[in-house]
């Protein structure tokens, strides 16, 4: 929902033409000798230029001579190191209220490997054919989600995954690695410019490895558009898109938004000489808010998606280029020292908006579970406290102005350079 008005703004795109679906393995099978040299050089880049990154393992490399037309998906999966069970599906997304061509809906359980993914119902997926024209927009856009249907489940060697323990990316960084959501988090989260205190005491946050995925699928959206692929170039290139869109988010920027250095410290010492209660309790609450942010900010664009009047400064400024200049322009440095340290620097105002203007049983109980309130939040404070709706909304916009500034120039990037 946020891609794509967006990137509907970008003038470029209007003069792109449209690509034709293409089979994974068709497009993999007959570059699979240059895909063989682009990974290879590919992880050199990834040795040298990111932190803390652990080397792909011998075994896990695409090897054009060894690969079947049957297995060369799982093997490509492999060299990415992501989850070789995602869905493969072809198919759209459409913003509500959007008028289509598309006539077969399918269903979010037939787009991601979760088994509840009723959530996704509310979104209108399309299924398309091999070989027929879509707009990249709409490649793009839809991509743009997809990393959170399952690409970075079970990748840590104790998330209890054979392919887990075969990657070698290490144990899972942080959250429980038995949960099987919370191991996609180091993917999506990027600590980069939390105090420097903070990253010494707790050296598990500078394993935090959006900038590799990007770097990844940036480069392979590149690869396929120069080896005239142009359907699985949109693709990548909104799977890369994700990670970027995940940064502008200041609880993927910031381990404890509005809570001082010293008392994250503290409280990291405290667990480890056996008091683990307050980290737990801190943890809880900004795992709710967190969720309730992200269950609200999903609410209000639903709500003024599906009724056209509705008035929300939420979509005028995912559409407002105004910054999209002062930015620079987009380069491999750019998601770390532009997008996520924009990010972090924010996330100390949003807690307190947060705090002030969201219910406090929502922002400040430990027991509190949010998990399972996909509307709650805006429900019920659209009925008990609206005016305070129209503050979080204002809040959220300087956010989603940002949101939609990052987005273009990752696009203009790849495609407008």
């Amino acid at each position: 929902m946020g891609t794509y008005p967006a990137l509907e703004v970008l003038k470029e795109m209007e003069n792109l033409p449209d690509a034709e679906t293409e089979e994974l393995a068709d497009f993999l099978w007959q570059e699979k000798e240059k895909i063989q040299k682009f990974l290879d050089g590919e992880e050199k880049w990834l040795e040298k230029n990111i932190p803390k990154y652990p080397p792909l393992p011998a075994e896990m490399h695409f090897d054009a001579s060894r690969v079947t037309k049957e297995n060369i998906v799982e093997n490509f999966f492999h060299a990415l190191r992501i989850n070789p069970g995602i869905k493969v599906l072809y198919y759209v997304y459409i913003p509500p209220g959007k008028t289509t061509s598309y006539v077969e809906k399918i269903s979010g359980r037939e787009v991601s490997i979760f088994p509840d993914s009723d959530n996704l119902d509310i979104n209108n997926y399309y299924k398309i054919k091999i070989g027929q024209k879509v707009k990249p927009m709409e490649i793009l856009a839809t991509a743009s989600d997809e990393p959170d249907y399952g690409h970075d489940i079970g990748i840590w060697e104790d998330n209890g995954t054979a392919y887990g323990i075969a990657y070698k990316l290490g144990k899972q960084p942080f959250g429980d690695p038995r949960l099987e959501y919370s191991s996609q988090a180091p993917m999506h989260m990027g600590f980069y410019h939390e105090a420097w205190i903070v990253r010494s005491a707790a050296g598990y946050l500078k394993r935090t490895y959006p900038e590799y995925r990007i770097r990844m699928f940036a480069s392979l959206a590149r690869f396929a558009k120069s080896t005239g692929h142009d359907y699985w170039s949109y693709r990548f290139g909104g799977w890369g898109l994700h990670y970027v869109e995940d940064l502008t988010m200041p609880y993927h920027s910031t381990v404890l938004p509005g809570v001082w250095s010293g008392k994250m410290v503290w409280i990291a010492t405290k667990k480890m000489v056996g008091f683990p209660r307050s980290q737990n309790e801190n943890l809880n609450i900004v795992s709710n808010r967190h969720c309730v942010i992200e269950r609200f900010q999903r609410s209000v664009m639903r709500d003024n998606t599906m009724h056209p009047g509705g008035n929300s400064p939420v979509f005028a400024a995912l559409q407002n280029t105004s910054m999209d200049k002062e930015y620079g322009k987009y380069n491999d440095q750019y998601p770390r020292k532009v997008v996520a340290k924009e990010s972090n620097g924010r996330a100390k105002r949003l807690a307190r908006r947060m705090e002030a203007h969201m219910p406090d049983k929502m922002m400040n109980d430990p027991t509190y579970n949010c998990e399972n309130d996909w509307n709650y939040p805006y429900t019920f404070m659209k009925s008990q406290m609206p005016q305070d709706v129209r503050v979080m909304e204002e809040e959220l916009a300087i956010h989603f102005q940002s949101f939609g500034a990052h987005a273009r120039n990752y696009v203009r990037g790849l495609y407008f350079p």
